[in-house]
């Protein structure tokens, strides 16, 4: 080290002025004073959490983050200086990656609290994000190294998630919030074995509409065009005995029937009795089980092919579903699994979920990145090998997602992805919406329709 403190007082910021590494001297409410002097709040709240007794993982990225917010700051400090290469980055998104695999979907929101830990990762999320905004108001009135800027933005993505991990550290709990107007029905702070708030909440009739909406909408605009692509990656022939796990209300099934004919057959299987039951009725000659995919109830060798679209990142435990797909397979039978790519890969996508941070907060954000947990390649190539599925063949493709406007795209993720209850007029959504006319702008035509492409990959396996 060149330079030693000899002396800890000077004098020299008596007056509310003081020195930026390069000798200027600046006042201390300076827009860069205060960019650096967040990013060294955030560093002492990353202290402050790894203090704690964390899991290893965690302990392990937290203390290199310390190491790289220091050169942060140091980046800050002296105008001109470039510290935060694009491998920091990196490196944050494969440590999200990493840390997110095994975390089941999030069903709504996560209040920041539960044990002393997770609620000091949250706080250093959250300073994190104030960090982030302060240096993109730096960036409007003097030079800034944009990868900084996006390193703080998955910065505190890597705190949400490691929060996440910390509040599940030795069977703990995550704290989910509860609807106003179900908070006398149910005790906050602590997770359901069931369904989100929003959801065990519903009656019959309402679990039913919500069913017949995602069938007639949100399948379609989402996930419709797929259907002709798996079901011809599973080289489906007439009198095949077809199995489509988590099928929903079974658009791919039906689709799958008419393929095999009726000398062959199509089974739907789902955990969720709405989805069933208008399966059911638009199709009431196919068989429809209820049952989780983690348990399948045939026997071993039973089908000719199992198809699963969109579904494998909502599985309790992906290695032991795939496992019971491969299992109830017969030899030379197919296996055609679907997933979203990574959303980073799709601008319309990244933007939707960027603005859906800064406008509603990360939980929300992260719930609606669910979808896109297996966008990896090595994640999802691991999730098959660890079932013991091995010469994985797998296809990115590319599909067109279109939308009568900005808002019907908006809505049309929240309600299918997130399982937000999305009520127009509430504070978050209409702000959403006020910034989403300018900020997701681009992605509409002259005429205010939306389309955009949206990756998925492919995996099809042949079981020896």
């Amino acid at each position: 080290m060149g330079n030693r403190l000899s002396k800890i007082y000077t004098r020299t910021g008596d007056k509310g002025i003081t020195g930026l590494g390069d000798g200027s001297r600046v006042d201390k409410d300076d827009l860069r004073v205060e960019a650096f002097g967040t990013v060294d709040e955030l560093n002492s709240a990353v202290g402050l959490t790894l203090a704690s007794n964390l899991p290893p993982e965690i302990q392990e990225t937290l203390d290199r983050i310390q190491h790289e917010l220091v050169d942060l700051g140091g980046e800050l400090c002296m105008p001109g200086t470039t510290l935060i290469p694009e491998s920091y980055v990196s490196g944050l998104e494969q440590d999200l990656d990493r840390l997110n695999a095994d975390l089941p979907p999030l069903k709504d929101f996560i209040l920041p609290g539960g044990s002393e830990a997770t609620a000091r990762c949250h706080l250093a999320r959250t300073i994190c994000r104030r960090a982030e905004r302060h240096l993109v108001s730096l960036a409007r009135n003097q030079s800034v190294n944009e990868v900084s800027v996006r390193y703080l933005n998955r910065l505190s993505d890597l705190l949400f998630v490691a929060a996440r991990v910390i509040a599940r550290t030795d069977g703990g709990t995550e704290v989910l919030w509860v609807h106003g107007d179900q908070r006398g029905q149910q005790k906050p702070g602590k997770e359901s074995d069931t369904e989100a708030p929003e959801v065990t909440a519903m009656s019959g009739n309402e679990a039913l509409q919500a069913a017949q909406i995602y069938d007639s909408y949100l399948y379609p605009a989402l996930y419709g065009a797929w259907t002709d692509t798996i079901a011809n990656k599973a080289q489906l022939e007439p009198g095949d005995k077809v199995l489509d796990v988590a099928c929903g209300t079974g658009a791919l099934t039906r689709a799958v029937a008419e393929r095999v004919g009726t000398q062959g057959s199509a089974t739907g299987l789902d955990m969720d009795p709405a989805m069933l039951a208008v399966a059911a009725h638009e199709a009431p000659g196919l068989e429809w089980r209820l049952s989780r995919a983690e348990d399948l109830p045939f026997g071993n060798g039973v089908f000719d092919a199992v198809v699963s679209h969109f579904a494998l990142v909502c599985f309790d435990n992906r290695r032991n579903a795939l496992r019971e797909m491969y299992r109830v397979l017969r030899p030379g039978g197919r296996l055609v699994v679907a997933v979203w790519d990574d959303y980073r890969n799709s601008p319309a996508q990244a933007a939707l979920i960027d603005l859906l941070a800064t406008t509603a907060g990360d939980d929300a954000a992260s719930a609606l990145k669910t979808p896109f947990a297996l966008g990896s390649r090595d994640l999802l190539r691991g999730a098959f090998d660890g079932a013991g599925i091995l010469s994985t063949e797998i296809e990115t493709l590319d599909s067109e997602l279109q939308f009568s406007s900005v808002r019907a795209w908006i809505e049309t993720e929240l309600r299918a992805w997130t399982g937000l209850k999305i009520v127009a007029g509430e504070s978050w959504f209409e702000s959403l919406l006020d910034s989403a006319d300018s900020e997701l702008a681009v992605f509409a035509d002259e005429t205010g329709k939306v389309s955009f492409n949206l990756q998925a990959h492919i995996v099809a396996v042949i079981k020896p």
